[in-house]
């Protein structure tokens, strides 16, 4: 088989896996998490930050704009995304908004649909030492069926890094 065959044929397989198969995931953890398995409490920068820990949006400076759809695979849905994260202050710190838009459309059981907003803020400083990070979000959730009451509400997120040379450890609270 020649190597451009053998990529195509390992990026369909790939695609269809994730696509069809696997736990629920929030739209906007994006493919880095998913090539960590998900580990990305102590090591998630940028939009996925939103997500997994919200201190780790102060880890490096940058902005980031990540669009796209997810598809939920057993959940039979799908949802189109957006987050926005700047961490490019000089002081450590960093805000973030996501926002994505769930759309079932499992067939025979009835549709259901909702939306989860995210906003975040997180703040960290760096030394010779480490560094440490801290963050929290807050999240509304909004779901429901046809027919039925929807089902709405905040929850947040609270999180912390401590770094020091290669070493890292993150922890958060849901």
């Amino acid at each position: 088989m020649s190597p451009i065959l053998r990529k195509l044929c390992l990026f369909t397989a790939g695609w269809l896996a994730l696509c069809g198969f696997g736990p629920y995931r929030p739209a906007g953890m994006g493919a880095g998490s998913l090539g960590m398995g998900d580990a990305q409490v102590a090591t998630g920068t940028g939009a996925s930050a939103l997500y997994a820990n919200p201190a780790g949006m102060s880890q490096v400076q940058h902005g980031v704009v990540e669009t796209g759809f997810a598809r939920a695979g057993q959940a039979g849905s799908g949802a189109p995304f957006a987050s926005i994260v700047d961490s490019t202050s000089a002081w450590g710190i960093a805000a973030g908004i996501g926002y994505a838009h769930e759309l079932g459309w499992t067939i025979p059981t009835p549709q259901r649909s909702g939306s989860d907003l995210r906003l975040a803020l997180s703040a960290g400083g760096q030394s010779d030492a480490g560094k440490l990070l801290i963050g929290g979000s807050a999240r509304r959730l909004s779901a429901g069926r046809p027919g039925s009451a929807a089902v709405q509400g905040w929850t947040g997120d609270v999180g912390a890094i401590i770094g020091m040379q290669q070493f890292r450890i993150g922890a958060v609270v849901h």
